[in-house]
């Protein structure tokens, strides 16, 4: 069978594909600005494929976590690992 996330839609790439591509940007910027800053603006899929690699948990957790429309989520990178320092904040 498929692994969960592997579904495509029509013309479109699958759960996975979409976190791999996004991980890889999340990667590249994080090296580009090691002691800056970085504000990832995107969409619900996103946004969730790029926390649950970076708290490493599996793609099959998608589904337990809400993200609103315009949402706050902020993750904090350091050498010892990635902290969720904050996840779908409505309240500004």
């Amino acid at each position: 069978g498929v692994p969960a996330g592997g579904e495509k839609l029509p013309g479109g790439e699958s759960l996975i594909e979409l976190q791999e591509r996004s991980w890889a940007t999340m990667q590249r910027l994080l090296a580009e600005h090691k002691d800056g800053t970085i504000v990832v603006v995107s969409h619900y899929f996103v946004i969730l494929a790029i926390m649950l690699k970076a708290l490493d948990l599996p793609l099959r957790y998608f589904t337990k976590f809400k993200v609103d429309p315009a949402s706050v989520s902020t993750l904090e990178f350091a050498d010892y690992g990635t902290r969720l320092v904050l996840f779908n904040d409505t309240s500004y």
